[in-house]
């Protein structure tokens, strides 16, 4: 065998390597793409079912409220803030992060503007199962007068 061939030959067999070495590269890469992507659908998930907990919790407390109040729910946030256990940071979805109001505990530096979660049946009445009460602007999830959360069709 010639000096030649055997460089061509070692050369052949580099190629080869290379080759395999980019395709289990591009392989790998693949796989945790894919392991990435659902672990980011899995997080999403998991704050869209808080979300809903967190209005279901909101539900609860503003039918309380109206057992006390003539059978009519709250017209603003700021009904909320005497009554109960609600906090400012209660009415901010989980998968608002950029929100500032999402550590907030004092009612005082409340804005409605902030809040992430919008009433939209002001002075409603309990047990009307087509009205929904509280809105979530990022998932699209509502709370209805009855109690009950219904998933939005938003994503994020």
């Amino acid at each position: 065998m010639s000096r030649k061939q055997h460089v061509e030959k070692w050369v052949t067999r580099i190629v080869g390597i290379l080759i395999i070495l980019a395709l289990v590269v591009l392989f790998v890469r693949a796989c945790f793409k894919r392991a990435d992507e659902d672990a980011r659908d899995r997080a999403r998930s998991a704050l869209s079912a808080e979300c809903s907990l967190r209005l279901f919790g909101i539900g609860i407390l503003a039918r309380s409220w109206s057992a006390t109040h003539q059978g009519r729910f709250p017209a603003d946030y700021e009904s909320f803030r005497s009554f109960g256990s609600a906090q400012p940071r209660d009415w901010v979805c989980p998968a608002d992060t950029p929100n500032p109001m999402r550590a907030e505990s004092e009612w005082s530096r409340f804005r409605a503007e902030h809040a992430s979660y919008e009433l939209v049946s002001l002075g409603a009445r309990p047990n009307n199962s087509s009205t929904a009460f509280v809105r979530c602007r990022i998932h699209g999830h509502e709370c209805y007068t009855d109690g009950l959360v219904r998933d939005g069709k938003k994503t994020n």
